[in-house]
């Protein structure tokens, strides 16, 4: 077989650089910006953690992941719950803690569970690296990542489309529990569980996420639904004043 010359082999390390930027900057910023998100930082990380414990747990009981991967009703219904799941307990938390954010504190929510799930997802592909890489799956990977950019750069564009998804929603959450219309947690959930669900369906159906056409369509998907959950936010608190 003919050797592939170097300049012809895909990196990684662009899309992983872009990730721990993700992870590190917006927090930072906020962290010298405003001072006083600090809380809103460590309730939005602290409830995404605490929500996805509840979602491991679950999904370790044969009998739910049996049903979750049945169809495309299990997968529906896992998505919506995991909207609730982890929105409901943003807002439980918030209501707990009695804090009254300013603009900067509510899209802190959403920086601090995106900042903790980008950790967590690297920690699991460390650990997963220790293990051992499977080559099959890297050379899946490389196929694709020579094709199209959506293969190359997944791991930042997931990332970026989690975290518009992130702030947005809990945004759009947060108006609807202090003085906003209730009706503004409607989009945040249906968007959230659209993702949600479309990505256990495709783990089910063991979709090759490394095929550039189905690469584009689902992160594409993420993209728009987090930059539609952004903008309903941004355009509904400039409607609202949060009590």
């Amino acid at each position: 077989m003919t050797p592939v010359p170097q300049s012809a082999v895909p990196s990684g390390l662009p899309s992983l650089f872009g990730t721990l930027a993700l992870m590190i900057v917006p927090p930072l910023a906020l962290g010298f910006a405003a001072p006083s998100a600090g809380p809103c930082l460590a309730i939005g990380a602290a409830s995404w953690a605490v929500a996805v414990a509840v979602k491991f747990g679950l999904m370790r009981l044969s009998g739910v992941r049996r049903r979750v991967e049945a169809g495309i009703a299990g997968a529906a219904a896992w998505g919506l719950f995991s909207a609730v799941d982890e929105l409901g307990l943003l807002a439980a938390a918030v209501l707990w803690s009695g804090v009254r954010p300013d603009a900067s504190g509510i899209v802190a929510f959403g920086i601090g569970a995106s900042s903790s799930e980008i950790a967590f997802v690297l920690a699991s592909g460390i650990a997963e690296r220790l293990r051992g890489l499977d080559p099959q799956v890297l050379e899946a990977w490389l196929a694709g990542a020579r094709l199209s950019p959506w293969v190359r750069h997944m791991l930042f564009i997931e990332r970026l489309g989690a975290t518009l998804g992130h702030v947005g929603s809990r945004g759009l959450v947060y108006l609807a529990i202090a003085g906003g219309p209730a009706w503004a947690a409607a989009p945040a959930i249906a968007a959230f569980a659209l993702v949600d669900g479309v990505a256990i369906r495709g783990r089910s159906r063991k979709w090759n996420w490394f095929d550039p056409a189905t690469a584009r369509r689902f992160y594409a998907m993420t993209l728009a639904t987090g930059a539609a959950e952004l903008a309903a936010f941004a355009a509904l608190a400039t409607l609202v004043s949060p009590a």
